[in-house]
């Protein structure tokens, strides 16, 4: 038996999805957002993999990997007060 408001709730949950994908926002985001409004998990997940299911150019697309860091040059160790004063602590 399925029930009107299950079929509203999942289509909320779709539509949230879809809008937000189109917004440049990760399925993990919109996950964190949905529990964080009372969504259950369960439904999260159904709701997601009917969008994937309709959508799958989303299951085709690459993730973005970060740019590698720019290597990072030491710093210079300042002395301390005690290091400059009496000269404790000095390597």
């Amino acid at each position: 038996m399925v029930v009107l408001r299950d079929i509203d709730y999942m289509k909320n949950i779709i539509a949230y999805i879809e809008k937000n994908m189109s917004r440049g926002y990760t399925l993990d985001q919109m996950r964190f957002t949905l529990m964080q409004h009372g969504y259950s998990r369960a439904a999260i997940d159904r709701g997601i993999r009917t969008y994937e299911h309709n959508h799958p150019v989303i299951k085709l697309m690459p993730k973005v990997e970060e740019p590698a860091a720019a290597p990072v040059e030491p710093v210079e160790e300042k002395k301390g007060f005690f290091s400059k004063m009496f000269g404790f602590f000095s390597k």
